[in-house]
């Protein structure tokens, strides 16, 4: 995908830029934010999204790192989540909120969340993970609510949540 008008999909108020959209995208990468620096919430929920792309990155994504603080892709497709998605993509170093709820998500390697720093909740719920490594969310300092509900898992490496020192919420309920 090189371009995509949103035309009337594209939602502004007071100073946030949304996107609310019906468009069916498949997968996406760096390229797809390329232009939207003034986005702070980016809503591409229900859209059959399968996944990640990693392009070479010939525009420079520095003004969205930024502002966007929320990614929605919630109601996907998406079944893994590779080794580095986010810090390759080089998007999302300010990400405050990331909502990966009811997608198929079966795997997510280890270091996935790698340069999300500032990530204070993610939402994982309802996807088919069944194992949570020692590795899976070692990078995520200052995450504070991790939501795991509605899942497969069988088995949780003793220390999977041990250098989440600002964890204060985790929800494992029907697993």
């Amino acid at each position: 995908i090189e371009s995509i008008s949103f035309g009337s999909h594209l939602i502004s108020s007071s100073n946030k830029l949304t996107i609310r959209t019906e468009i069916k995208i498949i997968n996406f990468g760096s390229i797809f934010f390329y232009g939207i620096e003034k986005f702070k919430i980016i809503y591409l929920s229900s859209n059959n999204l399968g996944g990640f792309i990693y392009e070479n990155q010939t525009h420079d994504s520095y003004s969205l790192k930024k502002t966007l603080g929320f990614l929605y892709l919630d109601k996907n497709q998406i079944s893994i989540i590779k080794n580095s998605t986010f810090s390759r993509l080089n998007i999302f170093e300010k990400l405050i909120g990331l909502y990966l709820s009811h997608n198929q998500i079966e795997m997510i390697e280890d270091n996935s969340f790698f340069g999300l720093n500032e990530l204070y909740t993610i939402d994982l719920s309802f996807n088919r993970l069944e194992f949570i490594t020692n590795e899976m969310f070692k990078h995520l300092i200052n995450l504070s609510l991790l939501t795991l509900t509605s899942n497969r898992i069988k088995w949780i490496h003793l220390d999977a949540f041990v250098g989440l020192k600002n964890l204060n919420t985790l929800f494992l309920t029907r697993n």
